[in-house]
């Protein structure tokens, strides 16, 4: 299904919506969420920023719309929303059987907006946890989605260089990331999965 060109010789992997068909746990939590706060986030918003950090798509919201959200409040009350229901998160079948068919030839790695416990816990309930070193979340210090840092530090991590690592991405800001850090990219929603 995805032509993985010769040259490739590292894999970074998105993970909500590339490798687990989390978005739709990940949006309900969100506007409940939004709702427990008594405030009401558009649809388009919040997929405008796929892969971006939540922290940073409230900040935005506070000042798109002139409100006063408490950002670590939300983010605790998303993560109890939505932890329970990622135990029956689903993988992306043709994006995880390229992970598994190139493990452990290829070095892979995760690079997400999500919190590291629940990119970690995704990733245990589709049994990949052992296939991705490094694993570079929202926890990690350094620019999010769309700046390429962590794309960046995940190539020097697996010593491949930028130019050498292709990305399987669903959001628009991590694809703009991958391709500023230089690196080849497949964007899936371009397939039917």
């Amino acid at each position: 299904m995805f032509d993985i060109p010769d040259e490739t010789e590292a894999m970074i992997f998105d993970c909500d919506g590339t490798l687990v068909d989390s978005m739709g746990i990940h949006w309900n939590a969100i506007h409940k969420t939004f709702a427990s706060f008594d405030k009401n986030c558009p649809q388009h918003f919040l997929e405008e920023r796929a892969g971006v950090p939540l922290a940073d798509v409230i900040y935005q919201f506070n000042e798109k719309y002139n409100e006063n959200i408490d950002v670590d409040e939300f983010f605790e009350r998303k993560h109890e929303y939505s932890k329970d229901s990622l135990k029956n998160v689903k993988p992306i079948l043709p994006v995880v059987n390229i992970a598994q068919n190139h493990h452990p030839e290829k070095p892979m790695a995760v690079v997400s907006g999500g919190s590291q416990e629940n990119v970690n816990r995704s990733l245990k309930n589709i049994g990949l946890e052992d296939h991705f070193d490094p694993v570079l979340t929202a926890d990690t210090p350094l620019p999010p989605k769309p700046a390429p840092h962590l794309y960046l530090e995940a190539a020097e991590r697996m010593d491949v260089k930028p130019g050498k690592c292709l990305v399987f991405e669903d959001g628009k800001s991590g694809i703009k990331g991958a391709k500023k850090a230089g690196m080849g990219v497949i964007n899936i929603n371009e397939y039917n999965i």
